[in-house]
């Protein structure tokens, strides 16, 4: 997996992903559609696999309470493929995530 942002940051940023998915390379891309400081951010992906993210934001103690909710679009009314494309959008998400909370704690 890789990313590509390819506009400065906020909304309209757009970002490509470049992935395999069943050992197919495809390629997806995101434009943040919202995005509300320290709040929310919509990420709206366009081609086959459309779909949402919305990403929010609250404090909690001394620290920040991060959720994600996932709108996948049309793909997940597909039997079979519905299933194992969000199987691969968890993985990559929280790999993603891993990767960001070890740069924020470097």
């Amino acid at each position: 997996m890789s990313v590509q942002v390819v506009t400065p940051e906020g909304v309209g940023t757009t970002h490509r992903w470049m992935m395999k998915v069943a050992g197919v390379p495809y390629e997806l891309t995101g434009r943040f559609t919202e995005f509300v400081k320290d709040r929310r951010i919509v990420d709206q992906y366009e081609g086959h696999l459309m779909g949402r993210f919305i990403y929010r934001f609250a404090p909690e103690g001394s620290g920040m309470q991060f959720t994600i909710e996932h709108d996948p679009g049309p793909i997940a009314a597909v039997p079979i493929l519905g299933v194992y494309l969000e199987d691969q959008e968890l993985k990559t998400h929280i790999k993603a995530l891993e990767l960001l909370k070890a740069h924020l704690e470097a």
